[in-house]
């Protein structure tokens, strides 16, 4: 067996791919400077509009980031994660669901350990240490989907379809810069499951729901996100509580099965404006695990008692009415967000509001004074 372990990486990818663009181009006869291929030069500018903001935002507020790859090729973004060496799958395994015993030596000082309780707990703090990053990026990869899918209905576009996947990376360096492309196996099954798996959806690998599964937080918040809400059509007999609000209804979403270099491989449609949560979740842990007392009584409330709730597929399926209120996209300040989340208000907002207020008035006066001297 060719041992390659020290440059062996287990990677995530996401390729978030724009819908109907090849035959965009082609109804423009591959030529950009008509006006639909002008269009489809618009869309290609939604997805980098994404990377803007993300590196933007990833100056002010690192602490929600993992070390990224992200590259964009055509009518793509792909965007890649490394994950830490202790959830390295076995050899024949796409997933880790144990340990050998060369392998607990490895990353568990065994003999520190008083009892199998002192064990047990260090394990389960080692695997949700090793998660986090995972935790962030599924979060991030969710608010950028789910941004470029408004922007595309905003102009009857088709849509975007962004598909999750596991896989192993060999390193690889060009020039002395890390390629991640480059034997990324993560990346080709990605691109080849998206190939069977059809529409504007978000689909991610099912390992990775099971890594994060080491998480209930993370848990009981994609419960949630397993469900697809559309608008109900009108009845004169529903509810009628919230003025022009439409009632929805909720399907589950489609699990669909892929075999990928002879292995079969899972994926689960889920609902990416509320995956997108999923970046904030570390950062509320203090709240969640009750070190902090949560005291929010407004509409955020929602989504933090989503995360701490234990629910069942029948009590999501019975009493689902209504969204979170809260839209989540790259264009949202991820720290407001939290703050909102938090404690129901925040600085940072009120620090923007305030000066886009300012910045009207200096406009108004402006417009006073040239209006007083004509």
């Amino acid at each position: 067996m060719n041992d390659n372990t020290e440059e062996m990486r287990y990677s995530v990818v996401a390729c978030i791919d724009l819908q109907g663009f090849s035959s965009h181009l082609e109804t423009g006869n591959y030529d950009l400077r008509t006006r639909i291929g002008g269009e489809a030069i618009e869309r290609l500018k939604i997805l980098d509009n994404q990377l803007t903001l993300l590196k933007k935002e990833k100056e002010l507020a690192p602490e929600y980031y993992p070390k990224l790859f992200t590259r964009r090729v055509n009518d793509s973004l792909i965007i890649s994660i490394d994950l830490p060496d202790i959830l390295l799958p076995s050899v024949g395994a796409s997933v880790r669901t144990g340990f050998t015993g060369e392998e607990f030596v490895k990353y568990f000082d065994v003999s520190s350990y008083e009892n199998e309780e002192d064990f047990v707990e260090d394990y389960q703090r080692q695997i949700r240490n090793s998660i986090q990053d995972l935790i962030l990026f599924v979060g991030l990869i969710a608010r950028i989907h789910s941004s470029v899918s408004m922007e595309e209905l905003k102009n009857s576009f088709p849509g975007v379809k962004t598909v999750m996947a596991t896989g192993y990376r060999l390193s690889y360096k060009i020039d002395g810069k890390e390629d991640f492309l480059s034997a990324n196996f993560a990346f080709s099954n990605s691109y080849i499951a998206s190939n069977s798996l059809h529409g504007a959806k978000f689909f991610v690998d099912n390992n990775i729901l099971h890594l994060l599964s080491v998480d209930k937080y993370c848990v009981n918040l994609l419960k949630r996100c397993q469900f697809i809400g559309s608008a109900e059509v009108f009845d004169i007999f529903s509810d009628r509580s919230e003025p022009l609000r439409p009632n929805s209804v909720f399907r589950e979403g489609v699990l669909e099965q892929v075999e990928l270099f002879r292995k079969d491989f899972w994926f689960r449609e889920l609902d990416a404006t509320k995956v997108a949560f999923l970046q904030i979740v570390p950062q509320l842990m203090p709240y969640l695990e009750g070190k902090k007392a949560y005291d929010n009584p407004k509409l955020f409330k929602k989504i933090f008692e989503t995360m701490s709730t234990n629910s069942t597929r029948e009590d999501f399926a019975a009493g689902i009415k209504r969204g979170f209120f809260v839209w989540f996209g790259m264009d949202e300040d991820i720290r407001v967000v939290y703050d909102l989340i938090s404690v129901g208000k925040s600085e940072i907002l009120e620090k923007k509001q305030k000066e886009e207020m300012m910045k009207n008035l200096y406009v108004y006066f402006d417009e006073k004074s040239a209006n007083s001297i004509k």
